[in-house]
Order: C-alpha cells, then structure tokens, then sequence
C-alpha cells in the first residue's frame, strides 16, 4: 500500500500536470525533436542512476519503487487512457479538449505518468542491480524490456515527429478523387499503398 503523502503527491502532480494542460495544449513532438529528445533521456537516465547512488535507501525513494507506486501509475494511465478512448471525437477548444482528453497521447499528464514509469522501472532495476546475490536475469529482462521499449518508443516518435500512437511507419494521405461531378475524399495507408474511401 501507497502512503497517504505518496497518493498525494502522486495525484497533486498529476494536477499540475493538466494545470500546464489547460495552460499551453499538448505537448508538440515537434518540439521535442532530435538532438532535444537525446538529451532529454540522457539526462534522465544520469538523474535517476544519481539519485539511486545518493538516495537510494531513503523512505520515499523506497516508496516510489515499490510495487504500490507501479499499481497506481498503471491504474492512473488506464484509466487516462479509458476515458481519452472513450470520449467522442471534439475541438481541442472544447472542455474535453482543454483538459486532454481530445488527443490523449500527448496531454501533459499522460506523458508525465509515462516519464513517472520510466523513471519507477529505472529505479526499481537499478536497486535490484545493486542487490548482491538472488536471480535477477529474468526479472530485468522484463522490467529492463519494458524500460527500453517504452523509452525507445518516446525518443523514436519524437525522432520522427510523427503521432504517440499507431505504427511509425504509417502515414495517411489524403487527397479528393473526382468521381463525374461528385468528390469524395480518400485515404492512402504509406504501408499497403492502397486508397480507400473516407466515409
């Protein structure tokens, strides 16, 4: 179980999170672009493997590795994700919109619960690493898997400018085909090469 004072800080910065939310919109990839998106998880991975070395057994750096912390950071990103999935398609002028709920993937708060997890799996593998004796192969195989993949995934969109979800590699054109006297507007997936009708 969480502390009282951790669900409290945990939730107060998820606050202003969507305070900075409803301040400026979205995070914009483009903003974030290489070599920004580099330093930005260099200088994570540096701050945490610091803050491990120095702080490594105080209470609340105990607390934010434990399996409570990594329950309620699951729990808080699906439930954003549920409710972003959820809500119908609306101006991001809308309140929905104000709050990030419009294009959830890159609200404040949803990236600021993604860099929270980063930055749990880091420190819980970090101790584990620092452990002498036990098993650890298989346990920082999945946490050190998750890490890498959730991180790679960060630098790679923000490499690419591209959207937080679908594939990478997909882009949909779109452009209006002339049928007699009607237009209809159509959609190319970049992978498969096909147009489709956009109904």
């Amino acid at each position: 179980m969480l502390a009282a004072r951790t669900v409290l800080v945990l939730l107060g910065s998820v606050l202003l999170a969507e305070l900075l939310q409803w301040a400026v919109g979205n995070v914009s990839p483009q903003d974030l672009t290489f070599p920004l998106n580099w330093a930005l998880a260099v200088a994570g991975v540096v701050a945490l493997w610091v803050a491990h070395r120095e702080w490594g057994e105080r209470a609340w750096m105990r607390e934010f590795r434990s399996v409570g912390m990594a329950c309620a950071l699951l729990t808080l990103i699906g439930l954003w994700c549920v409710v972003g999935g959820l809500l119908p398609p609306m101006g991001a002028e809308s309140l929905a919109g104000r709050l990030g709920w419009h294009d959830f993937a890159t609200s404040w708060p949803f990236v600021w619960l993604l860099g929270l997890l980063l930055a749990h799996l880091e420190c819980v593998m970090l101790h584990r690493l620092s452990e002498r004796g036990g098993r650890k192969g298989a346990f920082l195989c999945v946490h050190g898997g998750l890490w890498l993949a959730l991180l790679a995934g960060t630098v790679r969109t923000f490499l690419t400018a591209e959207r937080w979800w679908g594939a990478i590699n997909q882009r949909a054109l779109r452009m209006t085909a002339a049928d007699g006297m009607a237009h209809w507007p159509i959609r190319c997936n970049s992978v498969t090469s096909r147009w489709k009708p956009i109904l």
